[in-house]
């Protein structure tokens, strides 16, 4: 905690300049400062945990030593990139004096955002400790299928971040029917994709489990749970589009506010009633979790197209 924690900074600056590289349609130098970050972070653990070559073995503190080494490379890379390739003529004139007035434009958007990210983790750790009043299986079982789920949702991410990009530039120069008809397009899209991985993924799961457990508990609560995530994906792939072309349409009170609300409420709650009280175990939880995020998802998608209709989607000045 003491390294990691104390280097935070570097992951914070490195997030934001990749940030604002995307948002310049710059998206492959974010891109392969991850790819070599990760190469070197993984050589790294394995050098400094084991202590092997020059290198003493330190454990979790080699580990911590390689993390914050390899952000330092990936904030490098970023800012570099950014520097050279897209803004040359950069300099401290450009940071200071410090604009306040920017800066609270900034936080009224981010903070809001940041309070749906706490809310959301806090209502995780809360899920966890649910499932672990379950049994150990099903914490396990839960750990296999968030890992799993990953891979029906990487495209729906991608999509996400570029529809964000191009929803703002489209209402931010008056273009809103572009803009709408964009987010109507990528949802579209990406429910079609991530349905269609997640089927794949759920219809092989029997198969490919077992290199990872031989537990058949585990392996029953994963599979079941896969069949599941189908249905949570198609809200997920709402979720991540159209909040985020909201956001970018300047609306990020209303989703912050129904987000916690549904988090909470749904997920949460009924993770508890369904996996707790009624005894359906990680199905239940994950019955709630599909519950919350596609009610959720369809509001969102409800209240961008009456924005829409009611010519109200656009960038406040």
């Amino acid at each position: 905690m003491r390294i990691v924690g104390g280097f935070a900074w570097v992951q914070a600056l490195s997030l934001t300049v990749s940030a604002i590289l995307r948002s310049l349609q710059r998206p492959k130098f974010p891109m392969v400062a991850i790819m070599i970050v990760n190469v070197v972070n993984i050589f790294g653990n394995y050098m400094l945990i084991f202590g092997h070559g020059p290198f003493p073995e330190l454990g979790v503190q080699g580990a911590a030593i390689s993390t914050v080494f390899s952000r330092i490379i990936s904030f490098s890379i970023v800012f570099i990139s950014l520097k050279k390739m897209v803004v040359p003529d950069l300099g401290l004139s450009d940071i200071f004096p410090f604009r306040w007035n920017r800066l609270k434009e900034i936080l009224n958007i981010g903070l809001p955002g940041a309070g749906e990210m706490l809310s959301y983790d806090l209502s995780q750790v809360t899920v966890t400790y649910f499932i672990n009043m379950i049994s150990n299986e099903a914490l396990i079982a839960r750990t296999y299928v968030v890992n799993i789920a990953l891979i029906s949702y990487l495209f729906t991410f991608a999509v996400a971040q570029s529809c964000t990009i191009m929803v703002g530039y489209s209402v931010g120069e008056g273009h809103i029917n572009a803009g709408h008809k964009l987010c109507l397009y990528c949802s579209k899209r990406a429910i079609q994709v991530s349905v269609t991985i997640g089927t794949i993924l759920a219809c092989t799961c029997p198969w490919f489990i077992e290199f990872f457990t031989s537990n058949p508990e585990v392996i029953t609560m994963v599979c079941i749970a896969l069949w599941i995530d189908i249905v949570l994906g198609i809200g997920r792939a709402l979720n991540m589009i159209v909040i985020g072309a909201l956001r970018a349409a300047g609306d990020y009170i209303f989703p912050v506010a129904f987000g916690a609300l549904s988090v909470w409420g749904i997920a949460t709650g009924m993770s508890w009633m369904l996996g707790i009280y009624w005894g359906l175990g990680l199905a239940g939880v994950w019955i709630a979790f599909a519950s919350d995020e596609n009610v959720r998802g369809w509001i969102m998608l409800h209240r961008w197209n009456r924005k829409f209709r009611e010519g109200t989607l656009r960038i406040k000045k």
